[in-house]
């Protein structure tokens, strides 16, 4: 219920009184001083005047006397003070002669409609009595014509003031009411925000615990997710060397049984061996399958993009698959569109994809089958369309949403049937996006599948400027804003990192330079920003030589580096092949002794095998560590030396290669190095592997961690 305040009990008469109390009080208080003030001034004259001195002492005390009856008698104060105004001004007209006298009439007219109702009609008629009977008894020479006239205008002005100042007090009365309604309503709107500022605080402390939760739910899980990469990736590393055991003894058996001698082996123990080779090799491709997709969730690969036509990139991977084309009798047919332009990818990568694609089409296809694949260029979205349809049993649409994640099977029935653990779709999916590009499916049951995806073309990234370009020196891209956009120099052998800083950042003006001679040069020219730097391809930039610029210094790996930082002559991942042996001893040339060095001598003895299938005969000497390979090396002088990187003794791979670089008698035999650890981990364990970020002057680092992310897929903190 709301209490009235206690001023709505009062009216408009109460608000008058107090402002006719105050102004008589400021009038009595005027007439005491000038009257005080006369008087003082009084006494110099000569004779002291004592009637005039009475007289102005007279007004003081008088004024006194309206401050004293103002509180209790305010109607006897204000009546006090008119007649004194009055009196004042009927003396002054009969004791002086001047003129202007009378006019002072006017004010006291104005200030009488004021202090009394109807007062100044009062004071009008005094003032016009007094000029008509001095002047008519001609005592005073007046303008009584302009007198009047000035009296009866200050009379109407004063009846206007009156009414407005009444005007004025009732509207001032009802604006204070509504003021005070309003007030309340504004202390009701308060407490209701004060309710609820209470209750969004309590939502706010409990939004922060549940964040706060989230957050340590998230990062448990990152971890979890971590560990799980992690472990996927040891345990496939652990499997690699036994499974190459397994895989190429069994291939030997099985497509070069001559080399253990002759033996009339019987169908059923031929058929057995089979089995053996083709499921541990369908095994070692599924740990392959397991360990791409650690690095690619970690983001440790790299693309190496090239020029290359579509068709062709098809055609190899079609030649891949081409026995298992035949042996399940599947037709392929192939709709390639003509005057394409020249496909910029990764080959390895996007061979990947589509033999990951194709694969997945024969696996839920029927024999005697057909498979459809086509490939055109959308010149509306600048990118290349590769399609692979087949005739199998189809895709639900509940599944299209699942399908590219992890692990993900339609049916459980479906893959024991057609085997494979989920991962195929999970890697094309982020070889794909590597590339900018993007894959989906078309499918319902029943109808087969129709499986898409993009790459987008490499982007021509001239000056849009039609003046000459100055020599050797790099072009930019510039975005159709007319604002100059910041300018990044990218100093790299190869156009990877650049095309996807590009990709990823329109704004921004990334400058590729592929070598770092004058690059103070570059950098008066082109006045960077930061400078983006691969420690692998160049010689390292001075950075006490940079005043003002923000150094961005990275390295990545691919095996063609690895090979040139070891000084190698060819690198392998376990699990190797006879084929990928003999390809790797034809670069060399002429080989007839070869040292192996592996501290698995499983390893050793299936190597040993492999060099048994080849028609030229080698002569094979086995070290199982590295010093005792050395030694080996020294005296056995070979063609060739096939060394694993990481061995679990005293000293490793790498040491050995050191040594044999730095000893002149040994340093020009070539060297395969195999690994069951992919060669960027391996020399990542080994060597110092990071980003150095440098900030010269008060750069905010915050400004360019959003490049570093994007170099390598990191979050920079």
């Amino acid at each position: 219920m709301r209490v009235r305040h206690p001023m709505q009990l009062a009216n408009n008469d109460v608000n008058l009184e107090s402002l006719r109390s105050d102004l008589v009080s400021q009038i009595a208080i005027l007439l005491i001083i000038s009257s005080g003030f006369i008087a003082w001034l009084l006494l110099i004259v000569e004779p002291f005047p004592w009637l005039l001195g009475a007289f102005w002492v007279f007004h003081a005390f008088l004024g006194t006397l309206i401050l004293k009856l103002r509180a209790e008698h305010p109607l006897r104060a204000r009546m006090l003070l008119l007649a004194i105004c009055n009196l004042s001004v009927l003396m002054a007209m009969v004791l002086f002669s001047e003129t202007w006298i009378p006019f002072l009439s006017m004010p006291l007219i104005l200030v009488n409609a004021i202090l009394i109702n109807r007062g100044e009609w009062l004071t009008t008629a005094l003032a016009l009595a007094s000029i008509f009977i001095l002047s008519e008894l001609q005592y005073r020479d007046y303008p009584t014509i302009v007198m009047y006239i000035a009296m009866i205008s200050a009379l109407a002005l004063s009846v206007i003031v009156r009414q407005a100042l009444h005007r004025t007090i009732d509207w001032t009365w009802m604006l204070g009411l509504k003021s005070i309604d309003l007030l309340e309503i504004a202390r009701d709107r308060q407490g209701e925000l004060n309710r609820t500022v209470k209750a969004l605080r309590a939502a706010n402390e409990k939004l922060l615990r549940m964040q706060t939760a989230l957050v340590r739910a998230q990062r448990e899980a990152e971890a979890a997710k971590r560990a799980k990469e992690q472990f996927a990736a040891n345990i496939s590393h652990e499997l690699r060397t036994p499974l190459n055991i397994i895989v190429g003894f069994s291939e030997v058996l099985f497509f070069s049984p001559r080399v253990y001698g002759k033996s009339d082996w019987p169908p059923a123990l031929r058929t057995d061996i089979a089995h053996i080779y083709h499921n541990s090799y369908h095994l070692a491709n599924m740990i392959n399958d397991v360990l791409d997709l650690s690095r690619l969730n970690k983001s440790e690969f790299s693309l190496s993009l090239e020029g290359c036509a579509a068709g062709e990139l098809l055609n190899s991977a079609i030649t891949i698959l081409e026995e298992t084309f035949v042996s399940r009798n599947i037709t392929i047919y192939t709709d390639i569109a003509p005057a394409m332009p020249e496909l910029t990818v990764d080959m390895t990568r996007i061979r990947q994809v589509l033999i990951n694609l194709l694969t997945n089409a024969i696996n839920f296809s029927d024999i005697g089958s057909s498979i459809f694949i086509q490939i055109k260029y959308d010149d509306f979205i600048e990118a290349f369309v590769f399609s692979i349809r087949d005739e199998g049993i189809g895709i639900a649409q509940k599944d299209h949403q699942h399908i590219f994640e992890e692990f993900y099977q339609i049916d459980s029935k479906l893959s024991k049937k057609h085997q494979g653990a989920g991962l195929g779709l999970a890697i094309s999916k982020q070889l794909v996006e590597a590339h900018n590009g993007k894959i989906w499916v078309e499918s319902d049951l029943g109808q087969g599948a129709n499986f898409y995806f993009t790459i987008p073309t490499k982007k021509n990234y001239e000056l849009a400027s039609t003046s000459p370009k100055p020599l050797n020196k790099p072009v930019i891209s510039k975005s159709n804003s007319t604002e100059k956009s910041p300018i990044v120099l990218v100093y790299d052998a190869t156009d990877d990192i650049v095309d996807r800083l590009r990709n990823k950042n329109d704004k921004i003006d990334f400058v590729h330079i592929t070598n770092t001679q004058n690059w103070e040069d570059h950098c008066e020219n082109y006045q960077p920003q930061a400078i983006v730097f691969n420690a692998n391809c160049h010689e390292p930039i001075a950075t006490q030589a940079l005043v003002d610029i923000p150094l961005i210094e990275y390295k990545l790996f691919d095996n063609k580096w690895s090979e040139k930082f070891l000084s190698v002559q060819k690198c392998l991942n376990k699990p190797i092949t006879s084929v990928e042996l003999e390809s790797a001893l034809a670069e060399i040339g002429y080989v007839k002794r070869v040292v192996i060095i592996d501290d698995n001598r499983g390893f050793c003895q299936l190597v040993e095998r492999m060099l048994q299938t080849f028609k030229q005969s080698f002569e094979v000497k086995h070290a199982y560590d590295p010093n005792r390979g050395l030694h080996l090396i020294k005296t056995f002088q070979p063609d060739v030396i096939i060394l694993d990187l990481i061995i679990e003794q005293d000293s490793d791979g790498f040491e050995l290669i050191n040594t044999l670089q730095n000893t002149s008698e040994l340093s020009e035999i070539p060297i395969i190095v195999i690994s069951a650890f992919t060669f960027d981990e391996a020399i990542t364990e080994q060597h110092e592997n990071r980003i150095v970020a440098t900030f010269p002057g008060n750069t905010n680092p915050y400004e360019i961690f959003d490049l570093l992310s994007e170099i390598v897929g990191k979050s920079v903190k």
